[in-house]
């Protein structure tokens, strides 16, 4: 029930989408790109849990600020629900209960010397995916604002 992707639908019909709307949305293909970063490496478990863990590190850093932005910019309540996930608590606590650390742990059982290499070159290429991402974001956002 309190899954990313529940939370995340919920606040999309906060904001008043239809389910339709969700249903028929065409991704950008920086969008699509971020999405493979994940769906390529279904059937390889090194990858599939090195990515997840450098994708919990590296967004726990922007949900707090992404959060205050979407509560300021939509009114909606962010301190619940997706937006309430993997963001500081008053006392500078993540309310996610680790998951980068759990998933850092998991990734060291899976992982073998010999791949090393291999992981660092993919956790650069996935990052850099990210960051075109953002990109695109904050282009259509900056577009959106002009009109």
């Amino acid at each position: 029930e309190l899954a990313h992707y529940n939370e995340f639908a919920k606040t999309l019909v906060q904001l008043g989408a239809k389910t339709s709307d969700i249903f028929e949305y065409k991704p950008s293909a920086a969008a699509r790109a971020a999405r493979k970063t994940f769906t390529d490496f279904y059937a390889d478990y090194a990858l599939l849990t090195c990515v997840l863990a450098v994708a919990e590190t590296v967004f726990s850093l922007f949900a707090g600020p992404w959060a205050r932005s979407t509560g300021r910019s939509t009114g909606i309540d962010v301190t619940t629900g997706y937006h309430a996930i993997h963001v500081e608590d008053e006392h500078g606590e993540f309310i996610d209960d680790e998951h980068s650390e759990d998933s850092w742990y998991i990734f060291r059982q899976a992982i073998t010397a010999d791949r090393h290499d291999e992981v660092r070159k993919k956790a650069a290429q996935w990052l850099d995916v990210w960051n075109d991402f953002a990109d695109n974001i904050m282009h259509v956002t900056r577009t959106k604002s002009k009109k």
